[in-house]
């Protein structure tokens, strides 16, 4: 209970009620309405607050976003799934971000008879390209599965649409992860509990 009080006491003092910034554009007022009408539509401040959330928690987060049916949606990729490459690793510009991860389904085996089994995810953004791959069932000996794409859009953005936030900096130089809010507090804080 202690370790969420913390993160979430920080993330309130970032984005809660309130709290967070407020977007000005010195000089033009139409700009101004227009960043504040697509902050307001895409729930920016929310997705900042979750955002913050579980980057208090874990020390790492990819932070992006996608166009879907013209509008704006922001998009929160969990560090432990995703593998970043980066155009510039000291300032963690990304290059291109590959999010995967295990989920279960289950299935009918023979008539009354179910298994549960697990599949791939697996989705790519670059500067070029948002890929969307078919889920394939995972290989029990560990071999990397024949990829085939389900969905392919080609935004030509020039850079990849994410960030790689660290929360805070890792106790070593270079590391992509950083530290969570309660980095070496875990006993402490579950004595406390």
């Amino acid at each position: 209970n202690l370790p969420r009080l913390v993160i979430d006491t920080f993330t309130s003092h970032l984005y809660g009620e309130g709290a967070h910034p407020r977007i000005a554009v010195l000089g033009d007022d139409t700009t101004e309405d227009y960043v504040s009408g697509l902050i307001e539509s895409c729930r920016f401040w929310a997705k900042m607050q979750e955002a913050r959330g579980m980057c208090g928690a874990m020390g790492t987060l990819g932070v992006g976003f996608k166009f879907i049916d013209g509008r704006l949606t922001i998009e929160l990729f969990d560090a432990r799934w995703a593998t970043p490459e980066f155009v510039d690793r000291s300032r963690h510009i990304l290059a291109s971000l590959d999010e995967r991860y295990q989920f279960p389904v289950d299935r009918e085996k023979k008539p009354g008879e179910w298994e549960t089994i697990h599949m791939w995810h697996r989705r790519t953004l670059d500067d070029r390209r948002d890929v969307y791959y078919k889920p394939v069932e995972v290989d029990p000996k560990g071999r990397e599965p024949e990829w085939e794409i389900e969905e392919e859009v080609v935004h030509d953005f020039g850079f990849c649409p994410a960030v790689w936030i660290l929360n805070l900096p890792p106790a070593e130089p270079g590391d992509i992860y950083g530290d969570c809010d309660i980095e070496g507090q875990y006993k402490m804080a579950h004595e406390i509990d």
